[in-house]
This record gives C-alpha cells, structure tokens and sequence, in this order.
C-alpha cells in the first residue's frame, strides 16, 4: 500500500504534523514582519553587497522550503513519488539553510578580525570538513527513517518520521557553531582589553552587539536542535519529523538578526559623529573609515566605532603656540 492509498484510508493524518510546521512558519512570518522596516532601512535602500545577498536568501529561501513543506502535509492528494520527494528535500533544504548561516556569520567574523586571512581559510578549511562530516553522516543516518502505520502515526500524508541516527549528524554543526561563537567570544575579549580601559562594556557598540546576537544565535540553534532530538525520541514519526522546521526558523531568525543588529550600530552616532559642535577644544575625535566588523559599504555608514589611536589631543596650550606660530610667520612675510 502506497502513501497516496495510506492518506484516502485517513484523512485526519495530516493533521498533528502539517500544523507542527505551520506554527514553526508562523515564527518566521512574525519576525519579519517585526524586522521589515530595518530591513527596507538597511537592506533595500543601500548598496548591493556580499552580506546584503547572504541575507535576502537566508531569509526568504528558508521562508520557501518550510512553507513547501507545510503545503506538502497538508496536501491528501500526494502521490508516493512526491512524498519521496518531500524526504529528500527537507534534509537538502536543512543543509542549505545551514550553509547560508554559516557563512553569514563567518564573514561578520572575517569582517571582526580585520580581513585576516589565516582566519578567514581556517574557517572555510573546518566549514568544508564540517559538510563533509554531515554528507557522510546524512548518507548512512537518512535512509533509515521510521516508518509508521496510519492508526500508529496520524502525523502526515507523507508517513515517515525522523530517524534515531540523526543526533550524530547534529554533532558536526554544533562543534563547528562552537568554534564560530569561542572566536566572536575572543576577539570581544581582545576589544575590551584594547578600548575600555577597564571600563564596562559599552553596550551600543558595535562589538558589544556583534557579540550579544551570536550567543542568542547560538542559544536558538542548540535549543531548537534539542528540542528536536527530544521530540524524535519520544515521538519520532508525529511530532518529530516536523520539528526540523522549527530550527529552520531558528536559525534563519537569529542570523539576520546578527545582520540588521550590526549595520544598526554601524549607523548609530559615534563619539567621532556626534553631530554637535564641540564647545571645549581639549580632546578632537578624528573619524576613521573603518571596515572591521563591517561589510564593503563602510564608506557610506562612517566609522563602526572610535579607535583610542585615532584621539589626537589638543590642549588650550597647544592651541595658544598654534596661534603664535602662525602670526609670527604673517609677520615676517610682511616684512620681507
């Protein structure tokens, strides 16, 4: 017996898991709506660029393959070729929607430290073996997905559920989001130790932001991750094989978050930007285009932040010995 024979015998299969999915899409809807005005501000209305490009398909490609497999539950008319389709898609559309996020982060990372280049093929050299891992893992985990009878699973037309395996193919992901977040953690570290002075940390700067959105990044990305572990053990056909969407959500959420958050920064006044005249002559802030933290558009959103080497000091004393000097020199051009 097919799937499409297995669907006419039930209607209410569809049920459980094609709304476990609809709720997971719900989320992402939300929070673009919620982010559409940065997004316009941010995205849309500024030049075209490599983090830009990452963005708009992390968002709206995610969007895509939870909203086709939503229609895919729904459907009853499905035929066993297409629900085969459905099986091969969500795991391609989980690694996509991976690859986009990672590299996002990446390059904000590449941006952190400055363009350099060690760190830049260290991370494409463990983001290759971490895919490599997954592909391998993917080949002999996937095959293996529990199949369940009608009266047994009620969760999709399309009746097949996660399988146990898929905790392994999770672990290359998590090491490798791990070493992604340790970086952020120290360059953060190293920002403080440079700029503060043993202040505390300003929170509206750019490092600060950069920083906080990772680690909600990567809060999101391992809860949604053993969420689903855990809901595939209990219940691997109806809810399980539908909570992968809900870490589709996840991590699309928190990686264009990690995008508007820092050109926010990035366009926020800065002590250098300030838009005030300066009433004391004691200490001029001279602004530096800088692309660190920041992708190829810099120039049109100034500095990301203040470098202490960029301060120049300019005491009244100064200023007076400015002044001498110059009518000494008018002077003598007089008399010459």
């Amino acid at each position: 017996m097919d799937f499409a024979e297995l669907a006419a015998q039930d209607g209410r299969q569809t049920t459980p898991q094609a709304f476990c999915k609809l709720a997971s899409i719900s989320w992402l809807v939300y929070d673009i709506f919620l982010t559409f005005g940065d997004e316009v501000e941010y995205i849309w209305k500024r030049r075209w660029s490599l983090t830009k490009a990452l963005y708009l398909l992390t968002r709206y490609t995610t969007f895509a393959i939870i909203l086709y497999s939503v229609v895919a539950n729904m459907r009853l008319d499905v035929s066993d070729a297409e629900c085969r389709f459905v099986f091969i898609f969500e795991p391609a559309g989980t690694f996509w929607i991976l690859l986009l996020v990672q590299a996002i982060i990446q390059y904000r990372i590449y941006m952190m430290y400055g363009k350099d280049r060690t760190i830049k093929w260290l991370n494409i050299g463990l983001w290759v073996v971490e895919f490599a891992a997954l592909a391998v893992l993917a080949v002999f985990v996937l095959p293996h997905g529990h199949s369940g009878e009608v009266e047994d699973a009620l969760g999709s037309v399309c009746n097949r559920g996660a399988p146990g395996g898929i905790l392994y193919i999770a672990i290359p992901a998590v090491l490798y989001e791990s070493w992604l977040l340790a970086l952020v953690l120290r360059r953060g570290v190293q920002e403080y130790k440079r700029h503060s002075n043993g202040k505390a940390l300003d929170t509206a700067s750019i490092v600060f932001i950069v920083i906080r959105d990772n680690i909600v990044y990567y809060v999101l990305m391992i809860g949604s991750i053993l969420v689903f572990i855990i809901i595939i053990r209990i219940a691997p056909v109806s809810p399980g094989e539908a909570a992968i969407s809900f870490a589709h959500s996840a991590t699309a959420i928190g990686a264009c978050r990690i995008v508007l958050n820092s050109l926010r920064a990035a366009d926020a006044p800065t002590p250098g930007n300030s838009g005030a005249y300066p009433t004391q002559p004691t200490m001029v802030f001279q602004r530096r285009t800088s692309e660190t933290m920041l992708d190829e558009d810099a120039h049109e959103r100034g500095v990301d932040y203040v470098e202490m080497d960029d301060l120049s000091a300019s005491s009244p004393e100064t200023s007076r010995r400015e002044a001498e000097r110059q009518q000494l020199a008018s002077s003598r051009s007089g008399l010459t």
